[in-house]
């Protein structure tokens, strides 16, 4: 999967900016077309229509402006005339209705694109066209009515050159509609050399795009930096907890050591265990008349037949680790030092 991507990524980066820039507008193409099938059609077509137009009559532009659904002549028309529509005459245009398959905007040019040549007396390649759609069938997948509008791409080409060579670029070509429109835009199959296409709407989706495509990113990173700091107060909250538990737990380990440790030391001077291992380790007939323990050392005098035997039965009963015998006259005497427990 590693290897697929790393050669995925090789052929991206050897492609020629001129492959990848017809392979990025496609994409941006295709994005317009289904952005501008979204909006309403009542808003779509406010949006799509010009304000001024502009019609080859005598061998000279002559301006028109839409009022109440006529057409009025514009003497003047000032810097609009610059981006007016053009308005191609009927005779120059087959227009013919069919019942298609129109799945988006952009798929729908692309299936015409292809049945041109069977649809119209004219290939893809010396005609341009574009196509109004009807209302959508009841039935999901079925036929739509489609109106089908094909003009030579010579012709069109011919009256851009001659507007353009008066300064006069116009946004749209079309004919001229009965509502004081434009019908159709054959500019769309035209390659405008790097010129925004799909009119305003179009034009309006390219320049808001990246703006939106940047507000996205900007959105991204505050809500990134948002959660980093809202998970760095997360952890230094658990960071606070953890230093109060392990605190405690300090403090719950030096009680315990310090419980075990007076134990240890209680249980290292209590007398009375001492005094029942030494009574359990002396004969019958021996008996002491000192006995002194302080918790570390003992001293222990005392009468008994066998005097030179006490010590050794002392250090046998294990609670000492020292033994010296001390010289008493007719008894006993020693002095014995505890064992050191761990």
């Amino acid at each position: 999967m590693r290897g697929a991507r790393l050669m995925e990524l090789k052929a991206l980066l050897n492609t020629d900016m001129t492959t990848l820039g017809r392979t990025l507008k496609r994409g941006l193409d295709w994005w317009v077309g289904e952005l501008s099938a979204l909006v309403p059609a009542g808003w779509r077509g406010r949006l799509l229509r010009p304000r001024l137009f502009v019609a080859i009559e005598g061998g000279a532009p002559v301006f028109y402006r839409s009022v109440a659904g006529t057409w009025r002549p514009v003497g003047q028309p000032g810097r609009a005339a610059a981006r007016a529509a053009l308005v191609v005459p009927p005779e120059a245009v087959l227009v013919g209705d069919f019942d298609y398959p129109v799945p988006s905007p952009t798929e729908l040019r692309r299936m015409l694109a292809l049945d041109l040549d069977r649809l119209t007396p004219f290939s893809v390649e010396e005609a341009v066209f574009d196509a109004e759609t009807g209302p959508e069938p009841v039935a999901k997948g079925g036929l739509r009515r489609i109106s089908l509008a094909v003009m030579r791409r010579e012709d069109l080409a011919r009256d851009l050159a001659f507007l353009a060579g008066k300064g006069i670029h116009p946004v749209a070509a079309g004919l001229m509609g009965g509502d004081g429109g434009l019908r159709f835009d054959f500019t769309r199959g035209l390659d405008s050399g790097g010129r925004s296409r799909g009119g305003r709407v179009g034009m309006a989706l390219r320049v808001g795009l990246p703006v939106l495509l940047l507000a996205n990113l900007g959105l991204l990173v505050l809500r990134d930096d948002f959660a980093l700091a809202t998970l760095r107060e997360a952890v230094d909250g658990q960071r606070l907890q953890v230093q109060r538990i392990e605190q405690l737990r300090r403090q719950v380990d030096r009680e315990e050591a310090r419980r075990r440790d007076f134990l240890a030391l209680a249980q290292r001077q209590a007398p009375l265990p001492v005094l029942d291992a030494i009574t359990r380790a002396l004969p019958d007939d021996t008996y002491a008349t000192r006995f002194d323990w302080d918790g570390k050392a003992l001293v222990l005098v005392g009468k008994a037949p066998a005097p030179g035997a006490v010590p050794a039965l002392v250090e046998a009963t294990g609670l000492f680790e020292t033994v010296r015998p001390e010289n008493e006259g007719q008894g006993f005497g020693l002095t014995a030092t505890a064992k050191v427990r761990p």
